[in-house]
């Protein structure tokens, strides 16, 4: 009878996070696969599981993969689990689930802990749409391409857009995001779970004065940049800002006028595109809609 392969999620910093079922599935394995066993073997030591662990990371999964699949239609139930949180969440776990389901083995989740879905539970933006990037591009001149790209794809979408980031990478990184996204809102969230858990909000130039005062920045960084903020002061491109005549359009819904009839009235006092203030206006009015009521 055919194994399979458990996808099982830990604690991205509360051991309290770790689910029974999660236990039960890692203590009731033939073995364990894991990023880095020196990290996971704390994790089984603390909840007495002695399953065997191996390590299988980026530089050996892809050579692992059919391995270790082999080992599961053998008959083997084998468990998968990164250092922290949800394995092929920013992590190349995907490989080997891709592996497995292409011949035939099955796969099984055991959810759990995510530094993803706690930092967009945490930092208090709309949801509705999220876009996540993972660990942007470590050189500048990349890394502001990459964000520019975000800037122009999202730039009509309600959506929050959430980025892993390293410590020692945060303060170049805030500047790149405050060049390319301007005042539009920001959280910080830094070691979530964990004692020293702080969820931070405000521009990425004030988040920049706060973390460059301090003497070292630690713990892991989730970044959720409001791109719905941004649009709604009107930095649609690097060459808008609606943000100058947002108390005109105010004025005109509070008069009553139509959406269109204020887009086109402000296209010729200024040098913006109907199109693009409509799309502002469709916003403000959303956020104002009760004074407008």
């Amino acid at each position: 009878m055919q194994g399979k392969l458990y996808i099982v999620a830990t604690p991205i910093g509360n051991l309290g996070d770790m689910t029974p079922r999660a236990i039960e599935t890692l203590r009731d394995s033939d073995c364990i696969f894991a990023e880095d066993t020196r990290v996971t073997l704390k994790l089984l030591k603390h909840f007495n599981i002695d399953t065997i662990a191996k390590r299988c990371d980026e530089n050996t999964i892809r050579d692992m993969a059919p391995k270790i699949t082999e080992q599961i239609r053998q008959g083997h139930n084998i468990s998968f689990c990164s250092d922290a949180g949800m394995p092929c969440v920013s992590d190349p776990g995907y490989v080997l689930v891709e592996h497995a389901l292409n011949s035939n083995v099955k796969v099984e989740v055991i959810p759990g802990a995510s530094a993803l879905i706690s930092a967009i539970a945490a930092c208090g933006f709309a949801s509705e749409n999220i876009f996540f990037v993972g660990f942007l591009e470590r050189k500048k001149a990349a890394q502001v391409m990459q964000l520019k790209d975000f800037h122009k794809r999202f730039s009509n979408l309600h959506t929050s857009i959430v980025i892993y980031e390293s410590p020692n990478r945060l303060l170049n990184t805030l500047e790149n995001i405050a060049e390319i996204f301007g005042d539009s809102k920001i959280a910080i969230c830094r070691e979530l779970t964990k004692l020293h858990e702080e969820v931070i909000r405000g521009t990425a130039d004030e988040l920049f004065a706060e973390f460059k005062k301090r003497d070292k920045i630690k713990g892991e960084i989730v970044i959720v940049i409001d791109y719905a903020s941004c649009v709604e002061l009107g930095v649609q491109n690097p060459n808008i800002n609606l943000s100058d005549f947002v108390k005109e359009i105010f004025e005109g819904l509070d008069a009553r006028l139509s959406k269109k009839e204020i887009a086109s009235q402000l296209s010729k006092k200024t040098q913006y595109s109907k199109n693009d203030i409509y799309d502002a206006i469709l916003l403000i009015d959303k956020q104002l809609k009760s004074k407008v009521d």
